[in-house]
């Protein structure tokens, strides 16, 4: 039985699509090379994957979410939720790279830079 499917310059054969395989399993092994999609996660979920692997991990959903803040892992917002690369969060901890939090002072200077006027809130 053929199929045909109806176009704006005519009608087309089932045998003039390409057929291509979409099962993704090499999308879902993390040990596959290649093409393979990231694992985004929100800091929760990337928390309870890294006690699942490493079960006295440091590592809480609090800590993931202010190195996120403060730019020590890099992350994408969709929406309203924050998504860092669980496999580059795994890759750089394994390299031994610091994710230290900043200081207070590193904080106050990053905030404040010399010269700048602190804002202050009008009351009303």
């Amino acid at each position: 039985m053929d199929k045909y499917f109806e176009l704006e310059n005519g009608l087309m054969d089932a045998s003039d699509f390409e057929l291509r395989d979409y099962s993704h399993e090499s999308f879902a092994s993390p040990s596959s090379e290649g093409n393979r999609l990231p694992r985004m996660r929100t800091a929760k979920k990337a928390a309870a994957e890294l006690k699942k692997m490493d079960p006295g991990t440091y590592l809480t959903e609090s800590m993931l979410r202010r190195l996120m803040k403060c730019h020590r892992i890099p992350y994408v917002t969709v929406g309203r939720r924050m998504l860092l690369n669980l496999d580059l969060l795994i890759e750089r901890l394994a390299a031994g790279e610091e994710l230290a939090l900043p200081t207070v002072e590193e904080q106050a200077a990053e905030k404040w830079k010399s010269g700048d006027i602190r804002p202050v809130r009008a009351r009303r």
